[in-house]
């Protein structure tokens, strides 16, 4: 279920100590599902999860498996440098090679997911609504992530 996922992947960024270093812990981390345009946005940033697609697989008798989740992950900073800190902290979290989200592979919630970096773009500066010289810089992260299909 797509819910099931995002609250996964937000799970698993708010267990990774170079993450919540960053963007705040427990309920007061700045990651969420859904950005909103006029939120504020400090230096070290803003993560949002978004579920782009779903596909099922099946086995040739209609049984059900696997599902294939491809979900974007967008950081967004008021600097160049604060986003791709944070990005970088996601991929590999911190010095800790293997327990950041690229190659990641646990169960935060209820639900085994695997997930894999499949593709970075940015920074890419984004004017702000309130008609200030002032920008953002967003890093749209792009994962792969598969689970079996809950019934």
């Amino acid at each position: 279920m797509a819910a099931e996922v995002t609250d996964s992947i937000i799970a698993a960024l708010k267990a990774m100590t170079s993450v919540t270093d960053l963007v705040g812990a427990g309920n007061d981390a700045r990651i969420v599902a859904w950005l909103k345009q006029d939120v504020g946005i400090p230096e070290n940033g803003t993560i949002a999860v978004e579920l782009d697609s779903t596909e099922h697989k099946n086995d040739l008798l209609g049984q059900g498996g696997l599902e294939y989740h491809d979900v974007n992950i967008l950081v967004r900073s008021t600097t160049v440098a604060g986003a791709r800190i944070l990005a970088e902290a996601i991929r590999v979290n911190g010095t800790d090679p293997g327990t950041g989200l690229a190659g990641y592979s646990d169960t935060p919630i209820d639900v085994l997911i695997d997930a894999t970096l499949i593709d970075t773009t940015g920074p890419t500066p984004f004017s702000r609504d309130d008609g200030s010289a002032n920008e953002y810089y967003d890093i749209n992260m792009t994962f792969e992530v598969s689970q079996n299909e809950v019934v």
